[in-house]
């Protein structure tokens, strides 16, 4: 799917969707930037999250945090040097 964006020249998507979603794209390397939004609130038994740990996002930027309410959205760009 990502070879068939790119032959249309579509470089940017936002993934959104479960843990095992975000986990691929974690280890392929292909993120750059990390919109985490933080809520008080719980769905059911709670979402599992991935870790975007700093050996999984070398280079991670210290992040920005804006407060939404009751709710955080937590932003931060992950440079690579390799």
């Amino acid at each position: 799917m990502l070879d068939w964006l790119a032959s249309r020249e579509i470089v940017s998507l936002l993934v959104e969707g479960g843990p095992g979603l975000h986990a691929a794209c974690r280890d392929e390397g292909l993120i750059d930037r990390v919109q985490y939004v933080v809520t008080p609130e719980v769905l059911g038994e709670g979402v599992p999250s991935v870790a975007f740990t700093r050996p999984h996002v070398e280079g991670m930027r210290w992040p920005s945090v804006k407060v939404l309410g009751r709710d955080a959205l937590i932003e931060f760009d992950v440079h690579r040097t390799h």
